[in-house]
């Protein structure tokens, strides 16, 4: 059973969304085989391609991934691969912690097959209550990201009538409020953003093949941390489920609250269950957490893992079967 403790001593990677209080994180997933159908990307299974080693380096400030393929059969396989992004929807209320807010490619994702970089395609889907909205947003030129300066611009650009309809269809919502000039409306998103790129490759017959992919992930963040730090509720379900915190983690920071430091939390996830789409199990999964500073500290669920620096935690699993994907609570840590 993994156990949740601080500094050298650390032992976790972990498993999903933290509830409540997440403004956004940012949940990647693995490359996966795909196909192009109607209404979008679906995913197919490959029964000749083996990832054989997947090397993941997750931080607050990247997510990089080195993978390795082999293409088991005889012949030359010609196939799309795709990369889903995180499903984006815009919140009045919140930051978004976007790093590329402004454009399509919010996550500044790069990918390279054998060292060279490519230019992946992208494909956007803007949908409300699961019903695909994009033909209404791109005849009226309102991005598709609902996020940012230029989706508000185009917003306001609309007519009354136009308005109106988008907001009969649960596209927008439309607020009104009194301002230092009268009654104002505000105009807010209701969409979902669907993104996913996916580019065309070629896996040489009994070869092996190396594809690497880059980007600044989204990371949320509180105000502060939940009462339970302070004793005052015993510990959340979702954080024991899903970040393995535990009693002795509270401590910790317990203990630097007392000493002066001031902590928030942080989220950083990625997907790796869609890893099953590639031949038989992962060959070799190697993980690397950056918690980026000494004075942070990090939960995450699992066995085996060794303190490599002063920040970064590793772990290698042989023939792995991702059952779960990976999420990272990371608490920074501010002294006044």
């Amino acid at each position: 059973m993994a156990k949740s403790i601080q500094g050298d001593d650390m032992r976790k990677i972990l498993g999903g969304l933290l509830g409540g209080l997440l403004v956004v994180s940012s949940v990647c997933a693995n490359d996966t085989v795909v196909e192009i159908a109607a209404g979008g990307l679906e995913y197919v299974r490959s029964d000749k391609i083996e990832m054989v080693r997947e090397d993941l380096y997750i931080s607050m400030d990247e997510v990089r991934v080195d993978y390795v393929f082999r293409n088991h059969s005889e012949e030359d396989i010609t196939a799309m691969v795709a990369f889903p992004m995180p499903n984006i929807q815009a919140d009045p209320y919140s930051d978004i912690g976007l790093p590329f807010a402004q454009y399509d490619n919010f996550l500044g994702f790069r990918v390279f097959v054998e060292g060279q970089e490519i230019e992946p395609r992208l494909q956007q889907r803007a949908k409300v209550i699961g019903v695909d909205v994009t033909t209404h947003l791109v005849k009226r030129n309102i991005t598709l990201l609902p996020t940012g300066d230029g989706v508000f611009a185009a917003l306001n650009r609309q007519s009354p009538d136009v308005l109106l309809e988008l907001e009969q269809l649960g596209i927008v919502e439309i607020e009104n409020y009194e301002g230092g000039n009268g009654l104002q409306a505000q105009i807010n998103p209701q969409w979902v953003l669907q993104s996913a790129y996916y580019w065309e490759m070629v896996f040489p017959a009994g070869k092996e093949i190396k594809v690497s992919h880059t980007y600044s992930p989204a990371t949320g963040a509180t105000t502060g941390i939940a009462p339970f730090f302070y004793g005052e509720d015993d510990i959340s379900e979702e954080y024991v489920r899903r970040y393995c915190v535990d009693e002795g983690f509270v401590r910790a920071v317990s203990r630097k609250v007392d000493a002066g430091t001031q902590y928030f939390e942080t989220w950083i996830s990625y997907i790796l269950v869609t890893g099953r789409n590639w031949y038989r199990t992962i060959g070799t999964f190697h993980l690397t957490v950056d918690k980026g500073s000494t004075n942070n500290l990090v939960s995450f669920c699992g066995e085996g893992v060794v303190k490599t620096g002063p920040t970064t935690f590793e772990l290698t699993i042989e023939d792995y079967y991702p059952e779960k994907n990976s999420d990272v609570l990371v608490m920074l840590g501010v002294d006044y």
